[in-house]
């Protein structure tokens, strides 16, 4: 899901798609595709509204080979006429992955990385014996601030028994989600349409959605773009998670691509292992990096602790 237009992200969105917003020096996107081609899925496809055609151009110089060498294919599904929506845009793009097999959701601005055999085995199993029709990837929110709407969640059956108002401390929906593509035929194409309300709520109802509670099986915890404060702390959430032994080869590889470790909690730009700034880095707990995008005016005017350099653009 690539479609929506960043507003709680501007000005920066303004500039740059926000599936190809950076973090340590790669695209939200990148992260996405090498999760997907990490579990062994080779055909995906992205809606795309706003900023389309730089999103077009970014998809086109994305890393879509596996360690083996074969390639995944990506589609864009153009949405540039109208903004479809949460699920709409998901039904429109159906078509360019195949009826025929459950398919997995997720969000591009969303870093997030699972067991996803053990999704796929809860989808299959709930399925089986209930008939259900998505399977959610469900987490528990720590964040003593932040709400969130509060899944009701039958661990004995696996079952969402409901979905009640935002609240703090509560089991929330991820992004990544299974669903049966036989359960989106009877919406539209290109109709504006909403996953929560149109879908999501329905289908709870009917008991046929099913979910998997991801805190014991994630290897990195979710981390999400939405605003300017998330996302320079994804940079630091995500330095932290690629020293942890139980982090996954394909966020190590792609790292390691990119930056080099300065010290036990900083990382740079590998072409900044020399520059004057890495003495500021150090003292601060900043990350340098290196990007083509044009991200807006700078929010900060010089380097303080905890920012995020990408040339003269200071997070």
């Amino acid at each position: 899901m690539a479609a929506g237009v960043g507003s709680r992200l501007r000005p920066h969105t303004d500039r740059c798609s926000k599936a190809l917003i950076p973090i340590l020096s790669v695209p939200c996107l990148q992260y996405v595709v090498d999760f997907c081609i990490s579990n062994g899925l080779h055909k995906l496809a992205i809606n795309a509204h706003h900023q389309i055609d730089q999103l077009k151009a970014g998809v086109n110089v994305l890393d879509v080979k596996s360690a083996a060498g074969s390639a995944v294919s990506i589609s864009v599904s153009d949405e540039s006429g109208e903004l479809l929506g949460s699920l709409g845009g998901v039904r429109t793009a159906l078509p360019l992955l195949g009826l025929d097999q459950p398919f997995l959701r997720l969000n591009a601005d969303r870093i997030l990385d699972f067991n996803f055999s053990k999704l796929v085995e809860r989808h299959y199993e709930l399925h089986k014996k209930y008939g259900i029709e998505m399977t959610l990837g469900l987490m528990t929110s720590r964040d003593p601030v932040a709400k969130y709407p509060k899944f009701e969640f039958d661990s004995k059956s696996g079952l969402v028994l409901s979905l009640r108002e935002p609240a703090v401390r509560s089991l929330y929906f991820s992004g990544a989600s299974i669903l049966e593509p036989s359960s989106l035929m009877h919406f539209k194409e290109r109709t504006n349409l909403d996953f929560v309300q149109d879908y999501l709520r329905p289908a709870i109802a009917r008991g046929k959605v099913g979910a998997l509670l991801l805190d014991e099986v994630a290897t990195v915890g979710w981390m999400d773009i939405d605003t300017p404060s998330q996302w320079r702390d994804s940079h630091f959430d995500l330095m932290t998670s690629i020293q942890s032994p139980s982090a996954s080869p394909w966020i190590l590889n792609r790292e390691k691509s990119k930056s080099i470790q300065v010290s036990s909690e900083q990382w740079v730009h590998s072409e900044f292992a020399k520059s004057p700034l890495l003495s500021q880095i150090l003292a601060t707990r900043s990350y340098i990096g290196k990007v083509a995008q044009d991200l807006g005016p700078s929010p900060k005017k010089q380097i303080e602790p905890r920012s995020v350099v990408y040339g003269s653009f200071i997070l």
